[in-house]
């Protein structure tokens, strides 16, 4: 058994700095300028994840600059390494033959490749570079602007897009998280100049191909009714990349302030888009019972006992309190739900409310 501590000190900032000196920097005229700890997750005792932002730069060059971390090089990288690691020596073993193993042997070249896992047996541990994921196979070709391009050319014509080709396109990383799920933005410009920005989804154990049906019949009812709430178009899904595609929600956040007139009228409009889900009869695969969230937020709570016992004591009072209440509460109608409605999943044009982020739409 690895403790927490160990495992800290095997995925952290220092160790990760070690693993690049000596393997994608090794040899090369990169500098590394910082690597910096961004994310932590861990689902003890069977895994720990931790993701690093790395900035790298070559070439030095005189000049004033604009402020950017890169100023005085001519050439920069950020990464996103992700250091994961098992606490238990089983739990590692495992992964390691049923997960890992097909990917071992490829090279770990995340400049000018891609970074896929080195294993560390000792630490029970290993790191990769997004967008080599191990359980998310199809994520470096997602991520590869040319791929895309020419899967949306094949496709066509598609909703947003109509029969229009694809001069050029750009992608960007929006989130990620280790072998769940990913977002991409693509910027793409049309032959007629015209810019589009679509949103694609790349996710673990979701069936998007579902997903995207009911994303498009929702989109087709929010416009039939012209109330407030917007969702999104959809444009494509490639089922070879369990890649789901919608152009990207207009907008802007918001925002947090809840006395504000905005904001009083967001809650209206998550009221419309709650009973537009709830009412359209459409289902997905994929289920939130009370009782499983209930029994979520019972093993959440047991990371707590390595971090906060304090905390952990009050929710563990609180599981028992809603696994009592679950036991006389009878269950009612499942309904399409949004899974994670609350201010910040809508977006304000203008005009509308675009509803976004439906990672979570589930049977509740």
């Amino acid at each position: 058994m690895i403790s927490l501590e160990q495992m800290r000190a095997a995925t952290g900032e220092d160790a990760a700095t070690r693993f690049l000196e000596h393997t994608a920097l090794a040899g090369t005229d990169w500098r590394l300028v910082s690597t910096r700890q961004r994310q932590v997750r861990l689902d003890p005792p069977k895994a720990y994840w931790v993701v690093h932002r790395v900035r790298l730069v070559r070439n030095a060059t005189p000049g004033p600059g604009n402020g950017e971390w890169w100023d005085g090089f001519d050439e920069h990288r950020e990464l996103r390494l992700v250091a994961r690691g098992a606490f238990e020596r089983k739990a590692w073993h495992e992964y390691r033959e049923a997960v890992l193993a097909p990917l071992l042997g490829n090279g770990f070249d995340p400049i000018d490749g891609l970074g896929w896992p080195v294993p560390f047996d000792d630490d029970q541990m290993c790191f990769w570079t997004y967008p080599v994921d191990p359980r998310l196979r199809s994520l470096p070709e997602a991520s590869d602007v040319e791929a895309i391009r020419e899967r949306l050319m094949l496709r066509r014509p598609l909703p947003v897009l109509g029969d229009r080709a694809v001069a050029s396109a750009t992608s960007e990383r929006l989130r990620y998280l280790p072998e769940v799920s990913a977002t991409l933005g693509y910027d793409l410009v049309m032959d007629d100049v015209q810019a589009v920005r679509l949103v694609g989804k790349v996710a673990r154990g979701i069936d998007l191909g579902r997903a995207h049906a009911v994303l498009t019949a929702l989109h087709d009812a929010a416009e039939r009714t012209g109330d407030r709430v917007r969702i999104p178009p959809t444009v494509a899904y490639f089922e070879e990349l369990g890649l789901q595609l919608q152009e990207a929600a207009r907008g802007e956040p918001v925002g947090s302030e809840r006395t504000a007139q905005l904001f009083q009228e967001a809650a209206l409009a998550a009221a419309d888009a709650a009973a537009l889900l709830h009412g359209s009869a459409l289902e997905v695969t994929e289920t939130h019972s009370i009782a499983a969230e209930v029994e979520r937020l019972a093993r959440v709570t047991e990371q707590f006992a390595l971090v906060d016992i304090e905390c952990y004591q009050l929710l563990r009072q609180l599981v028992s309190h809603l696994r009592r209440r679950v036991e006389i509460v009878g269950e009612e109608e499942y309904v399409l739900c949004h899974g994670d409605l609350k201010y910040d999943q809508l977006l304000w044009d203008g005009t509308r409310f675009n509803l976004i982020d439906f990672e979570e739409l589930a049977m509740a």
